[in-house]
Formats: C-alpha cells, structure tokens, sequence
C-alpha cells in the first residue's frame, strides 16, 4: 500500500486509529512497521487533537489498588478504563507523581514506607519501566514528608522527576533528587533547594515545564503559604505569588490550600479553616502574572449538607441512624475539589471515601460510578493528573523491562516482521 499512497496520506490515516489496532499494524510489514515506530509519527500522534481523560487513583482494603481513565466529555461519567498494571511494589503503597505525554509515573515505598521505588509506564502500550532505587533513608527516625514531581523537558527531549524531602526535626534544607531519563541516573541536587516545608505527601500540578506545589516558610515569626515550583528545564526552584486577597491573610499552617491543573492552566483551592467561609477556587489566566488569578467558583460550606446524598458508611467515623454530619463535619472531611470537567462540572472527593461530581454554583449535585470507586470499602480516591494515551516509549534509554505485560508489549511494539511480505489479512483494525 506505501508503494501507492504517500506516506503523509498514510500517517493521517494511521493517527485516527486506535492505539490497539496501531499496534497491530506494525506486524503487518517492515515498511508500516518502520513508520510506525518513527520518532515523527510518535510525536504527530500524541500531538493530534483527542478525548483526554482524568486519571484516577483509587485504594481498597490494604492493598488493592485500581486506577481509571475517565473521559472529561462522559456526561454521565460511566465511560471509563480500568487501566491494568501488572508489576508489584513490595508493600502495595504506590502513588501516582504525574502524567505527561502519556507516560505515568508511579512512586512506591519500601518497606520503611520511604519513597524509594519508581516506574514510568505507558498504559496505552501496557509497557512498564523501573527506574533505579534511590535507597535514600533519613539519619533518625521521624516524620518526613515528601513533594514529588514529573515532567518534560521539552528543550532536550528528556523526561525528569524530582524528589524533595525534609523531616521535621530538621526540616531546613531538604534533601531533593533528580532523576533523568537521558541518562538513567539519580543525582543530588540539595545545593539548589530553598528551605519550605510540605504537609505529608504534598501532589504536584504540573504545567508550563514546571511543577508546582503549595508550601510554607517562615517569616520573621510565623509560617506563610507560598506557591513553589520545579524547572524541568532548568532544573532550579522558585517562587509563585498567590493571589493578592491570599498574600496578607493571617492563616493556620493546617489551611486546606492545595493546586491543580485545567485548560493548561494552574488552580488554586482555598479551603480556608474557618468553615464560615467558603471555598474559592482561583484560577491563572496568564501563567506568571501575579495580576491573573481569578476567582472562578466560590462554594459555601452548607451547600454540601443541604444537597449532596450523603451514605453513612463514606465517613470515617461512624454515623447512628439517619442523622447527618454537621456542616463543619463535612467542610472538614469532604471538600477536597481535583479535577474539572470539559462541562464546567467540578469533580470532589468525598471525606475521603466518594467521588462526587458537582457543578460550579454547588446547585446540583450527584454520585459518580466510576469502577470500585463507588464500593463500600473504597475510601482515599485521588485526582492524578489529566492523561492522555500515546506511543511514547517510557524505555527510550534504558532497556529495564519489569512486569508480566512487559514481553507482550514488547512483542507488539518492538517485533519486526521477519520477512518484507504484507500481511494486511491479519491486522484487524
């Protein structure tokens, strides 16, 4: 078929296919299979305009963990993949650091609950990569807290990801690693950190080339929030005003203030202690200028008690009867907002345990089945990141192949036919 239709005609062709049947296809001939494997076809497919989704990562019982794609255009929010991953971490605690051009990256910690282990995976191409261990482990025991970030680097091709960690007794400069993907290697890169401390675990929200995340440092006497973010590019930190009603509030360390990411613009939550008040959802307009935050919703408190169908087996602590939560119950356990959808609809997680979708005047609410996100013993549901699918190979230079789904993948991505014969009968696309 190369032999009669140009080979423009034939990558427009092949980017509108599923990525299951592109695969296929590579096995059919040398010729598709060279095309199709190209770095130019790779990157005009993961370029081209698609449904994206909303990643999500969901915990039930001890050790059974789920992870989803849900389409943002689902109305109805019941079209949704269950993404199957097949390597094992040691103690079956993982989290999801990011998602960038379709490759995940997955955190998972040792048995001292160190965040040690790390994998790039491309759901799409069911390929999974271990990055080396980092074996880092704090001098004494104690709580230590941790920001994680990945990214692109879009100027030398590379993909990175950042660890920072601090413990509290001495949280001041903490300790950051930085791992590229160019050259298969952690480096330390404590001497450009600045001195912030992080709540736990603290998500990142990746966008421009940076991740970002929310975090506070002393000021004369007393802890201020601060926007921090990572150059994947240039490999350094800074800072990020928040907005200007935010800067000069006098505010608790234990504030809700968190970000995310939608329309490739970064989010700020307020989730202010004070329950009275409600909770403002900022947006960037113009990445960079302080003057652009905007507020786009602002959510009173006691709109979720008076509409949200709340079950009594979603708290923690258990409710007698039909009596419902207070008004400061839920504002304390439920709010947490994470994603928001293509329809203006903004998706929460629910005291931890449900996953509801609401709109932005807090009018109109409802419950959204998403796989075992619904069950009863689903609890800790976490927004991720915005997930497209790709060919992007998260192995570009490293061959470290970990999993049971790794051979097949590989059959079906790297097997060259062996003879230049078409086989077009086989590719069922």
């Amino acid at each position: 078929m190369s032999d009669y239709v140009p080979e423009d005609l034939m990558i427009k062709i092949f980017t509108r296919l599923p990525i299951k049947s592109i695969l296929r296809c590579t096995s059919v001939c040398k010729s598709w299979y060279s095309l199709l494997t190209s770095p130019n076809f790779i990157f005009t497919h993961l370029n081209r305009k698609q449904d994206d989704h909303i990643l999500i990562q969901n915990y039930v019982g001890n050790s059974e963990i789920y992870i989803y794609a849900l389409s943002r255009y689902n109305e109805k929010l019941d079209q949704n993949n269950h993404l199957d991953y097949s390597f094992k971490c040691s103690n079956g605690v993982v989290t999801i650091v990011g998602s960038c051009n379709g490759i995940v990256c997955i955190a998972a910690a040792d048995q001292l609950n160190y965040l040690n282990h790390f994998y790039f995976w491309n759901p799409a191409i069911r390929k999974p990569v271990e990055l080396p261990d980092l074996g880092y482990t704090c001098e004494k025991c104690d709580t230590f807290a941790y920001a994680l970030g990945f990214g692109y680097d879009h100027v030398t091709n590379d993909y990175k990801v950042v660890r920072v960690v601090h413990t509290w007794s001495h949280p001041s400069p903490p300790h950051v690693d930085l791992y590229k993907l160019s050259t298969g290697l952690w480096e330390d890169i404590s001497h450009v950190s600045l001195s912030y401390l992080f709540l736990a675990t603290t998500s990142q929200a990746y966008v421009n080339g940076a991740s970002h995340w929310i975090a506070s440092k002393w000021d004369v006497s007393s802890l201020v929030s601060v926007i921090v973010l990572f150059n994947m590019h240039d490999e350094t930190f800074s800072e990020m005003i928040l907005p200007s009603s935010l800067i000069n509030e006098s505010r608790s360390f234990y504030d809700e203030m968190f970000l995310f990411v939608s329309e490739e613009s970064l989010c700020l939550v307020d989730n202010n202690y004070d329950k009275r008040k409600p909770i403002d959802i900022w947006m960037m307009k113009e990445y960079g200028a302080p003057d652009s935050w905007v507020k786009q919703f602002s959510i009173q408190n006691n709109q979720f008690a008076q509409h949200i169908p709340l079950r009594d087996d979603i708290f923690w602590t258990p409710y007698s009867g039909n009596a419902a939560p207070t008004d400061f119950e839920i504002a304390n356990e439920f709010l947490k907002p994470m994603a928001i959808r293509k329809n203006g609809e903004i998706l929460w997680e629910g005291n931890r345990r449900l996953l509801v979708s609401v709109d932005h005047t807090g009018e109109r609410f409802k419950d959204a089945d998403v796989g075992n996100l619904s069950n009863d013993w689903c609890y800790n549901p976490r927004y991720v990141s915005y997930y497209k699918e790709s060919l992007v190979l998260p192995d570009r230079w490293t061959n470290n192949c970990v999993g049971d789904a790794c051979e097949e993948s590989s059959n079906l991505w790297k097997r060259e036919p062996k003879d230049g014969k078409r086989r077009i009968s086989r590719a069922k696309i």
